[in-house]
């Protein structure tokens, strides 16, 4: 395998797991909505936040 068909491999996997991160994170709020007392779903938010910003400043 070369470079170009493992960067384009990797790059439409991410892609997808995207598009199944704002799935999870529309049942997420879902589940938020009934129980808006629980910080846990906060907590959880915060998590990823901080995940997607330590990914975001090591691709810049």
């Amino acid at each position: 395998m070369d470079t170009s068909t493992k960067y384009y491999e990797l790059k439409t996997k991410i892609e997808k797991d995207l598009t199944i991160l704002n799935q999870k994170l529309e049942k997420h709020q879902n589940s938020f909505e009934k129980n808006k007392s629980n910080w846990g779903y906060v907590g959880d938010l915060e998590y990823i936040s901080k995940k997607i910003s330590e990914i975001t400043s090591f691709i810049s």
